[in-house]
């Protein structure tokens, strides 16, 4: 009850927190849009590209692409020797 007195707020669920926390400016603000790598070959620009957004599987990679699984899987190994992406569990990728 004292809690209450001094202005905290009864939380009763998640819909709650979410409640109070509406209208709260996120901490981290928007990156700029990052350039691709120097160096990178057309394939190599594409997967890059499209791990701008967020980690994909390879299986999807591949399926947008249109190309087979070797010549993906190499293009994206050398991203990984260049540092420009990392594989992560799961067969997925995301930029490093």
């Amino acid at each position: 009850n004292q809690l209450l007195r001094k202005g905290a707020i009864l939380i009763r669920g998640v819909e709650d927190i979410l409640e109070e926390l509406e209208g709260v400016a996120p901490l981290v603000e928007a990156a700029e849009p990052a350039a691709p790598p120097p160096g990178l070959d057309d394939l190599q620009r594409r997967l890059w590209e499209k791990l701008a957004e967020r980690p994909r599987y390879l299986d999807e990679l591949v399926q947008e692409l249109g190309l087979g699984v070797p010549e993906v899987s190499a293009a994206l190994m050398m991203l990984e020797m260049k540092k420009a992406v990392r594989r992560l569990p799961g067969n997925r990728y995301e930029r490093a």
